[in-house]
Formats: structure tokens, C-alpha cells, sequence
């Protein structure tokens, strides 16, 4: 017997509808969002992916679309979320509103196509434009698309969706041509943002419902085998992304070990972040940008969580064939949140909101077919139940509206982080970091001071904080403390780069040439291909008058970022002098 729950529909009605459902939420989408267009750039990775990535800032060329493919950075492979910045970069150079527009019309877009998509799958446009919406305006999502960095976020759940749409037609009119295009858009959004490995499982789900290409019955196992053997492909895709993304993160030291992070810490992590992910989507209060891994988690927070998980899953499977939807959106839930649970430890936090971005698409499901269901028939139930999906709708834009603000520079971003982290006893050293930072950027670098004092108090000496609290001196004005931090830090981890550039500035600034030259050779040897290192040292080598060297050096640094101006303007000067 084949799951039911697909809704007939009025074709002429129901086509003006869907079409108007689709504009509205685009454009409320956009409204909803419109503030991000007076942002900036923050100094959470927006340097790494924008601001000073020499082959984004070159905008669209041939050479740096093949640097995209071919290369590892900041711990990612993902090069159509490289290309989608160098478009940015090429049509509104670095006016930061335009990166973020450009985020917010992608998840406008997303909302659009979820609907359209999942209302023609499953034939019911009303419950399919309340999980569009919620989609559209939780705010969950406000860090993937007010965060120009969380472009991958965006970009990847556009073709993921499409992917959807694409199977379904699949689905409908079965043949090599339809295969290839699901096949395609699902590569495209594995080269967007390698979350989407588990993109098989769901097309899997959908094949239960809504699609009805299988049911739950004995004679279906062998439709079943064929389903499966029909996705190999996909599999096939999924494991050579996977791989990839490991060596990525490996290269840039991201994955943890079982030293750093044990193995009872990430078992113990898994079903508490469910819950708080299940948590966050019912009830968002104090979100933040970081959320960091406790040092140890008790034992009675993760059996309560996960007994909870097992109640869901057991009552979800119990449930699945009257309410197949409830099914396939909690298995849609955990699944698609799976690659990044913590089973493979990434980085130090314990979640973050922005993962939420297409597993959110599973809870809504449940809510939008499971309420119906248990509210029932009745002459105002369904008014009552429709009420309260718009109130619920309100709540998740107004509390959008709100988020949204704390986004609009990186003091506010780290503020509003670091109070959230202090309400709940789990401040980090990264936020101490991040707001020092913050602070010295916006030229507040007495406040900064304060605050990376406090950190170089409570934590342990790291030589990222050293050389943030060496540019903090050097700004105030303190050149010897700062050139004293900076000696520090190369102790502690000799192959820091940027003190190297710092320290090589310093002594370029006070005619320490020998020193300066130093500094600045032992930044190419650790950044061969580092434009800026290149153009440092060419640079140093021009105002001691050595101009083969010069020469040289700026031919390297144009050859690794051919785009930029001062580079040029740097050639034109090394040319005067032959």
C-alpha cells in the first residue's frame, strides 16, 4: 500500500494562486531583508572570501576561475560559491551592499522555488506556501543570508531546491536527459557548499512521499533495490564531495582530533545539538553567530536528549503511513543536518544557525501536514489553525526584522554574541578575539585593548591573540610593546604569517632594512603565491634601491593577482628606475 496525503487541486485556480503566492513571497522576502543593502563586511571570514582574497578581488577572469577549481581555501573546495563573489566583485566591486543583495535575492529566490516546487509535488499549495515561509522569514536563516561569507549557503540551497524540481520532472517523463539535468544541478550545489551530500537520502524520501514511487508494504522491497540502484550516481557524487571536503579541511588544520575534541564529547554532543537545533527552530531566542563546544557535556543532558530523539524517531516511524509527511520531515531533519552534527569535528563550535539552512525545510513539513491532522475537521478549527500560522509567520518576520540588525557591522555582530555567551556562561575565547577586533577596526582601540587584556587574562597566550594585541599597542601608539608582543608570538608558532608582514612593516616604517627584509622574505617563503607578501617585499627592495629585486618580486606578485592596481602602480614606479 502506497502513502497518501496528496491533495487534489484546481488546476485553474490553483495556477493563478501558486503564481501569486510565488511574486509575494519574493517580494516579501526582499522587503524583509532590505536592511542588509547599508551593511558592511565582517571580520568573521568576509576578509578570507572577499576582502582580501586577491582572486576574488580580480573579479571574473579566466585565471581565476581555474584557481577556483583547482585549488584549497579557508578549508573549502566549493568553486561556484568562488565565481558567484568574482561576479560580485566584477558588478559592484567592493560596495558590500551589493554582495549582500545579491545573498538576499538567492533566498528570495530559494522561498519561490520551494513553494512552487513542493506545491506541485504534493498538490497542496496552502500547506506548501506556509513551509515556503517559514523557510523565507525564520530567523534562523538571517545568518545565511546577511553573512556575505554564508553565500555558499544560499547558492547551494538554490540548486539543491532545483534539484527537487528537477527529479520531480524526472519523475514524471523518466529518461537520460531528465536523469542528467537532477544529476547536474546536484553537482552544481556540491561545488556551492558540500552539505548537500545528503541530497540521495532525500530524493529517497520523496520517493515515499510525496512522489508515492514506493510504499512501506513487503512486494515494494525490490521497487525499493530499483530506487536505490537509481541514485547510485548520486552516492558516487556524494563520496568523491566528501572526500574532498576532508582533505580541504584537513589542509587548513579545521578537523580536530580525538585529542583535541574526544570521542565521548562529540557522542555526547550529537543528540543535545539536535535538540537545541529542534529548540531554536520552535522557539529562536538569543541566537548568535557562535555557539561554542562545552568541555564536557553530562551525562543526564545527553540521555534526556537523546530519549527525546528516540521518542520523535519512534513516534515518526509509527506514523508512517497514516502521516507519511511527518515521517519524511523528521528524517529529513536529521538527515540533512547529519554531515555536520560533529561526527567529523570542524572547527570549535557545538552548532550554528547557519546549518539550520535547508534542515529547517523538515520540521516546517511536519507542522504544516501534522497540525492539520491532529487538529482535524471542524467548522473553526481550520480558521483557528490558519490564524495561527499567520501569527506564527508575524512572530518569525518580526523576530528576522530584529536579528537582521546585529549584522550590520562586526561590533554589533560580536556585541550581541558576547552577551548572549555570557547570559548562558559559555564566553569563548574566540569572541574575546573577534570583538577586540571589531572594536580596533571601527578605531575604537582603547576599548579593544581593554578587551584582549581580559582575554590574555582568562585564556590561555595564543600567537593570533598576540599579534591582534601587538596592532592594538602599535595604534595606540606603543611601537616597542607591540614589536615585543609580535617576538612573542612567533615563540609560540613561529610560522604565523602575518606577524611576519607586521613585524616587516614595523621595521620598514622605522629604516630597519636588514630586519624589514627579513621579515618579509620569511613571509614569501611561508606565502609563495601571497600577492600581497610579493608586493611587500618588492616594495622594501625598491626604497633600498634594489631594483632587480624589486623587479622581480612585483612580476610575482602581479603574476598571483593581475587585477589589482596598486600592483600596477607599483610596476610603473620599479620602471622609473632602469
Amino acid at each position: 500500500m502506497k502513502s497518501t496525503e496528496r491533495e487534489p487541486e484546481n488546476r485553474v485556480w490553483g495556477n493563478k494562486f501558486q503564481v501569486g503566492v510565488t511574486i509575494a513571497l519574493f517580494v516579501l522576502t526582499v522587503m524583509l531583508y532590505a536592511s542588509v543593502r547599508h551593511f558592511g563586511f565582517v571580520n568573521f571570514d568576509d576578509d578570507d572570501y572577499v576582502v582580501a582574497n586577491p582572486h576574488v578581488l580580480g573579479g571574473l577572469t579566466v585565471r581565476d576561475i581555474g584557481w577556483a577549481f583547482t585549488h584549497f581555501h579557508a578549508g573549502n573546495w566549493h568553486p561556484l560559491t568562488w565565481i558567484s563573489h568574482m561576479v560580485d566583485v566584477q558588478v559592484w566591486g567592493l560596495n558590500s551592499g551589493g554582495h549582500h543583495l545579491t545573498n538576499v535575492i538567492l533566498h528570495a529566490t530559494n522561498a519561490a522555488l520551494l513553494f512552487a516546487i513542493l506545491a506541485r509535488m504534493t498538490g497542496a499549495p496552502w500547506k506548501s506556501a506556509f513551509v515556503a515561509a517559514i523557510f523565507a522569514w525564520h530567523p534562523l536563516h538571517v545568518e545565511s543570508v546577511a553573512w556575505i561569507s554564508e553565500r555558499k549557503d544560499v547558492l547551494s540551497g538554490f540548486f539543491w531546491i532545483l534539484t527537487l524540481g528537477a527529479y520531480h520532472r524526472y519523475v514524471g517523463a523518466p529518461g537520460p536527459r531528465n536523469y542528467a539535468l537532477v544529476l547536474i544541478l546536484f553537482a552544481a550545489g556540491l561545488m556551492s557548499k558540500p552539505m548537500v551530500v545528503t541530497l540521495p537520502f532525500v530524493l529517497l524520501l520523496l520517493d515515499y512521499w510525496p512522489l508515492q514511487r514506493a510504499g512501506l508494504a513487503r512486494t515494494d522491497a525490490s521497487r525499493w533495490r530499483q530506487l536505490f540502484v537509481e541514485k547510485l550516481p548520486f552516492f558516487a557524487l556524494a563520496l568523491i564531495s566528501s572526500v574532498i571536503t576532508i582533505a580541504a579541511q584537513h589542509s587548513f588544520g579545521a578537523v580536530k582530533s580525538i585529542e583535541e575534541v574526544p570521542a565521548m564529547l562529540r557522542l555526547g554532543n550529537i543528540p543535545v545539538s539536535y535538540v537545541r537545533y529542534l529548540a531554536n527552530a520552535v522557539w529562536p531566542s538569543d541566537l548568535s553567530v557562535f555557539y561554542p563546544l562545552a568541555p564536557h557535556i553530562p551525562k543526564a543532558q545527553a540521555a534526556s536528549s537523546l530519549a527525546l530523539l528516540f521518542l520523535i524517531t519512534t513516534f515518526a516511524v509509527a506514523a508512517a503511513r497514516r502521516i507519511p509527511s511527518v515521517c519524511v520531515g523528521w528524517f529529513l531533519f536529521l538527515g540533512t543536518l547529519l554531515p555536520v552534527i560533529g561526527i567529523v569535528q570542524v572547527g570549535i563550535q557545538a552548532l550554528a544557525d547557519r546549518y539550520m539552512y535547508l534542515p529547517l525545510i523538515g520540521p516546517a513539513i511536519i507542522v504544516a501536514w501534522g497540525a492539520p491532522r491532529l487538529v482535524g475537521e471542524g467548522r473553526f478549527r481550520r480558521p483557528a489553525l490558519a490564524f495561527a500560522g499567520v501569527i506564527l509567520l508575524a512572530g518569525c518576520a518580526v523576530a528576522t526584522a530584529r536579528q537582521t540588525l546585529y549584522w550590520r557591522d562586526s561590533v554589533s555582530l560580536y556585541e550581541h554574541a558576547f552577551r548572549v555567551a555570557s547570559q548562558r556562561g559559555t564566553t569563548h575565547m574566540m569572541l574575546f578575539d573577534g570583538l577586540a577586533d571589531a572594536l580596533l577596526r571601527d578605531g575604537r582601540a582603547a576599548e579593544a585593548d581593554e578587551i584582549v587584556t581580559k582575554a590574555r587574562q582568562q585564556f590561555p597566550e595564543n600567537a593570533k591573540r598576540l599579534n591582534l594585541a601587538g596592532l592594538i599597542k602599535l595604534r595606540l601608539g606603543y611601537a616597542a610593546e607591540a614589536e615585543s608582543l609580535w617576538n612573542r608570538a612567533l615563540q609560540l608558532d613561529p610560522t604565523w604569517y602575518q606577524i611576519y608582514n607586521n613585524l616587516g612593516i614595523l621595521h620598514t616604517n622605522t629604516q630597519r632594512w636588514e630586519l624589514a627584509r627579513r621579515d618579509f622574505e620569511r613571509l614569501v617563503e611561508l606565502r609563495p603565491d601571497d600577492a600581497l607578501a610579493l608586493g611587500n617585499l618588492s616594495q622594501l627592495c625598491l626604497a633600498t634601491k634594489d631594483y632587480d629585486a624589486a623587479r622581480r618580486y612585483c612580476a610575482l606578485a602581479i603574476t598571483a593577482a593581475p587585477s589589482d592596481p596598486m600592483l600596477r602602480a607599483l610596476e610603473e614606479q620599479i620602471e622609473h628606475h632602469r
